[in-house]
Parts: C-alpha cells; structure tokens; sequence
C-alpha cells in the first residue's frame, strides 16, 4: 500500500484529534480504509486536498502541538500523517 486516493478529511485544520481517531477516508488498489490519528495533537496542515488521486501514503498532512507553526523551526513537535 505505497499510494492511493484521498476520498475525505474527517477532521479540519486546527482540530484537536486524539490518538486513533479517524482523519480521512483513503482509497487503494485493494480496499477502502480510514486514516488514524497516530498520536494526540492538533492538524497543523493538510498537504493534500480532498480527491486527489495517486499520492503517496502517509504525507497528506502535518500534526503537532497548538503552538507548533509550520514555519516556527520546531521540526522535532511537527509529524507528517
């Protein structure tokens, strides 16, 4: 499972999302599943829009703490998903 489809974001930039909630709805080759949360923190970023086809799975968007900017320098409180 390399790449796939992003059918749909559960959660929104700036949510709150606890470890193993669903953030999106992926489709691949194979099967259609729901993305989760790999850790507690809030959606910083999301990379990639709604629909788009053949991107490479696990670098749709970006989590981390509240504080944490995208452009802060804090590359170690940032993790793409």
């Amino acid at each position: 499972m390399e790449v796939g489809s992003l059918e749909g974001w559960e959660k929104a930039e700036g949510e709150l999302v606890e470890e193993g909630d669903v953030l999106a709805r992926v489709e691949t080759d194979k099967a259609s599943m729901e993305m989760e949360a790999p850790h507690t923190g809030y959606v910083a970023k999301i990379v990639v829009p709604e629909g788009t086809k053949d991107i490479p799975l696990g670098k749709v968007g970006v989590a981390g703490a509240r504080s944490a900017g995208i452009d802060d320098g804090k590359k170690g409180s940032l993790q793409l998903f």
